[in-house]
């Protein structure tokens, strides 16, 4: 009987353990570890220290300087080539300059007046002066004033004076004190004789040449007899709307032909 109560109890205590445990070993405590480690809580990350964002944040800063530095270096050296390209192609000065004595060599301009002529850039005023100088009336003397003199500027001047002159005339036709002008006038032969082709102009719209007698003795007066109104306001509108002759570039064609060495070659070979 004692055994039996031996081998039951025996059996009660495997039957509490379990597989994998010794009969002696507390089952108990092995249930309640293996709970608490299937519901332990993670542990929490911690973030990065202020030392370490200063860090990463100065070396985010480096390297978004170097990168800059490299883009503009890029295209520093982009603009350096374009600009060195440019200059290669662009006319140095005395050797592409319009007028300049470097085009004297190789520059020539197509002559308006004589077909086949071709002149060169220095000689080119003096060319068609000669034959502007043979033609009349107002549309000829403004294609000189706007051609003869290279200053633009002097051009603009004499312009607006006789504008005034014929603004004037226009105004009042029957004032003879707008109908004349001395031509010893200060500005008259300064400003406005001094560029070719005004006084043609001032012929052409009806003023004549008349030597008058002063205290002073006889001078000489540009005088306008017969003023006819749709004649200046035409001439001034002409004067107004004429533009420089235009400078025809003569391109002088030629085919060169190129020989290899390589097609005499055979040929000494042979000799």
């Amino acid at each position: 009987m004692k055994k039996l109560f031996s081998k039951l109890k025996t059996e009660v205590n495997f039957a509490r353990a379990g597989e994998g445990h010794r009969l002696s070993e507390d089952t108990r405590s092995t249930s309640s570890n293996s709970g608490d480690s299937s519901q332990a809580v993670p542990p929490t990350r911690r973030g990065p220290t202020p030392t370490s964002q200063i860090n990463a944040g100065q070396a985010a800063a480096s390297r978004f300087s170097e990168s800059q530095a490299k883009q503009k270096r890029v295209i520093t050296g982009k603009v350096i080539r374009k600009t060195e390209h440019q200059s290669d192609l662009e006319p140095s000065a005395g050797v592409g300059a319009p007028g300049s004595a470097g085009n004297e060599d190789f520059v020539r301009f197509i002559s308006p007046f004589e077909s086949g002529t071709v002149v060169r850039p220095s000689e080119f005023i003096e060319h068609i002066e000669k034959y502007l100088l043979e033609l009349e009336g107002i549309e000829n003397s403004c294609l000189m004033i706007q051609s003869l003199t290279t200053d633009q500027q002097q051009i603009n001047m004499a312009c607006n004076i006789l504008y005034k002159y014929i603004n004037n005339i226009i105004s009042n036709p029957e004032e003879d004190k707008y109908r004349k002008i001395r031509c010893s006038n200060k500005t008259f032969s300064e400003k406005v004789l001094a560029v070719k082709g005004t006084k043609q102009f001032v012929k052409a719209i009806d003023f004549e040449e008349v030597e008058i007698e002063n205290e002073d003795g006889t001078e000489l007066y540009f005088v306008m007899n017969n003023v006819d109104v749709n004649k200046l306001e035409t001439a001034m509108k002409t004067l107004q709307e004429t533009k420089p002759m235009e400078r025809l570039l003569h391109r002088d064609r030629k085919v060169t032909v190129l020989r290899s060495p390589f097609l005499d070659f055979g040929k000494e070979s042979r000799t």
